[in-house]
Formats: structure tokens, sequence, C-alpha cells
């Protein structure tokens, strides 16, 4: 299986799309972001929390490798290949035309937590806030690593060393599995409506 080409101007662009996806959610009225579509399921704002949740363990990852590599020089490039496993995981986490193909189950670490009761106005922007902060740290990543020599460093995914990211595939994990809650959003927002 041949790896993927990670592309920094594909991910900028993505990371756009997101954005706007998300700026869209942030209209829609608290109920229906709060209410749950079934029993064992996420609401709207748990699912943007997970994101947030989840992007914070490779925050440091990434700032490390980062400092790493800014003391080493290198050409510009254009674009890497991710290695196998960093290909298959985010293959499998990607929606296909809007439909979350593969189930994953999320460890504990990684739920959402939120109260249980209704959230003020001042809450659920609070929730937003978070995910856009992550969004922004992302964008930074990639700027800064447009000149560094991103292949010699790797470290360990949040799920530990089985699956081990240089910082372009971190950032590519981070927004796969971004756009695979934010289907996961818009389709419990279709439900709710």
């Amino acid at each position: 299986m041949a790896g993927i080409q990670i592309k920094r101007e594909n991910q900028l662009e993505r990371i756009e799309v997101m954005e706007g996806k998300i700026r869209g959610l942030q209209k829609t009225d608290a109920t229906t972001l709060s209410v749950k579509p079934g029993p064992t399921s996420w609401n709207v704002l748990e699912v943007i929390e997970h994101m947030s949740t989840a992007h914070q363990p490779y925050e440091v990852k990434i700032e490390t490798a980062l400092k790493k590599l800014e003391t080493k020089n290198t050409e510009k490039w254009e674009c890497i290949e991710k290695k196998r496993m960093a290909s298959f995981i985010c293959r499998r986490m990607l929606p296909q035309n809007e439909v979350i193909k593969h189930k994953m189950k999320t460890s504990k670490k990684f739920q959402p937590v939120l109260p249980e009761e209704r959230l003020s106005e001042d809450e659920i922007n609070k929730v937003f806030d978070r995910f856009y902060n992550s969004l922004a740290h992302l964008k930074s990543t990639i700027s800064r690593y447009a000149n560094l020599p991103v292949k010699n460093v790797r470290f360990n995914s949040a799920i530990g060393p089985i699956v081990r990211f240089n910082t372009a595939e971190a950032v590519e994990f981070i927004i796969s599995h971004n756009e695979r809650h934010i289907v996961q959003a818009e389709n419990t927002v279709k439900k709710n409506s």
C-alpha cells in the first residue's frame, strides 16, 4: 500500500473548510446543539469538545518535535509521503461521501467532559473557542514546519508507540479525525432538527 502524499496547502485548505463548517454549527440554537440523538450518542457540543480533547496530547508532542527540528536546516519541501501505518489510520478515519464508514471506539481519556445540564451561552462559546484554538495551533504548526526536515523526528501517537508520527503526519491525522467528527456533528444537527 503506497503512502498518501501530505501537502501543506491541502492541509490549510481543509482546516479553512472545517472552521467554516464549525462557524455554521455555532449559529445553531443551543437546544439543537445540546440534544443527544440517542442514549449512547454525543450531542454536537460533546463532539466538538472531543475534537479539542483529542488534539491536546499532540500539542506538546508537536511543539517538542518542532523545537528539535528548528535546530536543523533544510530546503523547503512541497510534500512528503506518510508512512504505511499513518496512511492506513488516516484513510480509515476519513468520512466517505459525508458518511462515517468505520466505527471506532473512543478511549476514556478522550471522552468529552461537559456538564449534563444545559450549558449557558458563555459555556457553549468556550467549547467552540477551544476548538478554534486547536485549529489555530494546526495552522501555526503547518507554517512552522514548512522549512523543516519533518521526517527526521517521530513521536508516539496519543494511543502509544503502536503508531508513530512525524509532525506533518500528526497534523494530517488530527485533520482527518476532525473531518470525521464534523460529519458526525452535522448529522446530529440534521437528526435534531
